[in-house]
């Protein structure tokens, strides 16, 4: 059967079928009207113009020239057709011919009124037709944003507004908020209520509709009375090169519109307090789908998938976990031919414990992984959690590819040879600068958040073709070296835990109090101190 295939593109394999059902109806034509040279020339002609407009739609062809070929042989028959039409005799056939051309006039009076009447739906109710709105501060949640936007597109089933996907002209922007959303989702987080864009689009749901519903995020601090008056509106709002009274808004209207918002608007959700993960963003997505809360994702049966691409993130950090859950969505379908236990994603593993027991958990994670995508963001570099899951990585050599989003800053010297330092201590710094520089020597792949779906989904394809098809041994290289008669050997994959050095005043944004022990994750003794200090030589 490769003839019913090989001559057309890939997408259109099912074309070959066409193709037999057009020989068919063209057979059939003189068995159906077997006496009736009017209606066999009407439906012959019918069969080759209808077979011709769908070859012209698809271009199922693999050459350009095949196409055209097709379509101009196409018309040529009708058009031989019509001119022995002319040589034909219908005299038997003039009130069977009235017939159809009432019938074809009716059809074409229809499709008429059809037109009409959506134009008519298309006017009172301007398409595309949003459920949601999102109102947000780009650069402060432009993730979190888009991964609502996808939460919400899945839970309702209907099209979700973000300016980076739908807007392409400015001045449109009101508009679609004024007539063409069922309600604007304010994503309330420091400094959206300061931004002008953000302004406008609340005044004008305010002046029009008032269907709004608000999320507010920890990071937003409601404003004082003071600040809700009209003359302290433009001091409020940052500069901007556009003046919101060229839409009709002025001052005094954005004054009443952010009293209505923050007082009268019932309306509200405030984010849950709960630890990481992507959860946050359900029970939010849930509630602005006017859904019941689902119960929480979170289980330690997630941590039972061996051989899975693992994603990593800055923990309790909402940006970040927005960007690796957009990644990980991306491309949890395209890494089930490489890896069949699908995307682990470690901001959904339960809080670290006391014990040090979560934090071995993911160490196993990471060891029995396929392949680690870390997702860097600002801040990464002074987590333990994010430091531990690249030197666990590069330690057990399994491929870790790193992904920038748009505000990380990459390390320079000062950073190894300062920041390090004062990090973990001198001993530990030693050995993971070495293991982040083998980290970075690896180019990274840029995820800009603030960009659109189709730019996102070309970037999450880049990460999973850095995916290897099979999973390398994980072989240590080992060296060798005399010492006084004896060999030592040097082993990068025995797993390291690591240390904040005592003197250093920076928060912990990833595990718990950071150790250099066993597994339980106490500080060491003097009395271990000998053994500690054998166990970390043979690591590094």
């Amino acid at each position: 059967y490769r003839y019913l295939f090989f001559r057309y593109t890939p997408s259109m394999y099912w074309y070959g079928s066409m193709t037999l059902f057009r020989s068919v109806c063209v057979c059939l034509v003189p068995v159906v009207f077997r006496d009736v040279p009017s209606l066999q020339i009407l439906s012959i002609t019918i069969v080759l113009v209808f077979f011709a407009t769908v070859q012209m739609h698809f271009k199922p062809w693999r050459g350009t020239w095949a196409n055209t070929v097709d379509s101009t042989s196409n018309m040529l028959l009708v058009l031989l057709i019509v001119c022995v039409a002319m040589t034909t005799n219908f005299e038997d056939s003039t009130s069977l011919l009235g017939i159809v051309a009432v019938v074809l006039l009716s059809g074409a009076f229809l499709v008429i009124v059809v037109l009409l009447g959506y134009n008519l739906v298309r006017h009172l109710r301007p398409a595309p037709f949003y459920a949601n709105f999102i109102c947000h501060h780009k650069a402060q949640a432009a993730a979190q944003a888009r991964y609502l936007q996808i939460l919400l597109t899945q839970q309702c089933h209907e099209p979700c507004f973000l300016d980076s996907d739908h807007l392409t002209n400015l001045q449109d922007l009101f508009d679609v908020v004024r007539s063409q959303c069922r309600q604007l989702c304010v994503y309330l987080t420091a400094d959206t209520l300061r931004r002008p864009w953000c302004a406008g689009e609340i005044t004008i749901a305010w002046q029009n509709h008032q269907r709004v519903a608000v999320v507010i995020h920890p990071s937003f601090s409601p404003l004082s009375a003071e600040h809700l008056k009209a003359e302290n509106i433009p001091s409020l709002l940052a500069s901007a090169d556009f003046q919101l009274v060229e839409y009709g808004l002025t001052d005094d209207y954005i004054a009443q519109a952010y009293r209505w918002l923050m007082l009268d608007l019932k309306t509200t959700f405030t984010m849950p307090n709960i630890e990481g993960g992507r959860q946050r963003f359900e029970e939010v997505a849930h509630w602005l789908a006017r859904k019941r809360f689902g119960q929480s994702s979170k289980s330690s049966a997630i941590l039972s998938k061996p051989n899975s691409v693992v994603v990593s993130c800055l923990p309790h950090d909402d940006e970040a976990t927005a960007s690796a859950a957009i990644l990980a969505g991306l491309i949890q379908e395209k890494v089930l031919d490489i890896a069949p236990a699908g995307v682990l994603f470690l901001a959904d593993l339960p809080p670290l414990t006391e014990d040090g027991q979560a934090q071995q958990q993911v160490q196993q994670c990471v060891q029995s992984a396929h392949a680690v995508i870390v997702v860097l963001s600002p801040g990464s570099l002074e987590s333990l959690s994010q430091l531990q899951v690249i030197v666990d990585a590069i330690g057990e050599e399994v491929t870790c590819i790193p992904v920038n989003t748009p505000n990380f800053r990459f390390p320079g010297p000062d950073f190894f040879d300062e920041e390090m330092p004062k990090l973990l201590g001198e001993q530990q710094a030693a050995l993971v600068t070495e293991r982040l520089r083998r980290f970075f020597k690896s180019i990274t792949i840029a995820f800009t958040t603030y960009a659109s779906q189709q730019v996102l989904a070309v970037q999450a394809q880049a990460a999973v073709q850095r995916i290897p098809r099979s999973k390398a041994t994980a072989t240590a290289a080992v060296t060798t070296k005399e010492s006084n008669g004896g060999r030592v050997s040097e082993n990068p994959s025995i797993p390291l835990k690591l240390v904040r050095n005592p003197s250093s005043s920076t928060a912990d944004t990833g595990v718990g109090k950071p150790t250099l022990s066993g597994a339980s994750g106490e500080f060491y003794s003097g009395k271990e101190d000998a053994c500690v200090r054998v166990c970390y030589t043979m690591a590094c």
